[in-house]
């Protein structure tokens, strides 16, 4: 129950902090093109759905490995799912901890 009513605090201060910076840097600007028809041109959604669709691909097939692997190590017990978890999250923490980091690569 509380990490459940912590993580949802979490994303609740996260989209506000986001929509706060977004206003007072002024980021939203030049970044919405009114609508026209321009806007919804074939040219430009041909271009948006070919960067699009293979990322999407991408992200779903990985989404999927990684949950039917959880839903797979839950079928052994609750020891194993734990640590599968535990991997899971140390895996990510490698991956996250040298992406975020300030210094330039």
């Amino acid at each position: 129950m509380g990490a459940g009513i912590s993580s949802n605090i979490t994303r609740v201060f996260m989209v506000g902090a986001l929509a706060f910076l977004i206003l007072r840097f002024r980021l939203h600007e030049g970044a919405w093109v009114s609508w026209s028809r321009d806007a919804i041109s074939r040219r430009g959604l041909l271009e948006v759905a070919n960067y699009g669709i293979p990322v999407g691909l991408h992200m779903g097939l990985e989404i999927w490995a990684f949950e039917i692997t959880t839903l797979m190590t839950g079928k052994m017990g609750t020891v194993p799912l734990a640590a599968h978890t535990i991997v899971l999250n140390l895996a990510s923490l490698s991956f996250m901890v040298p992406l975020a980091s300030p210094w330039p690569r």
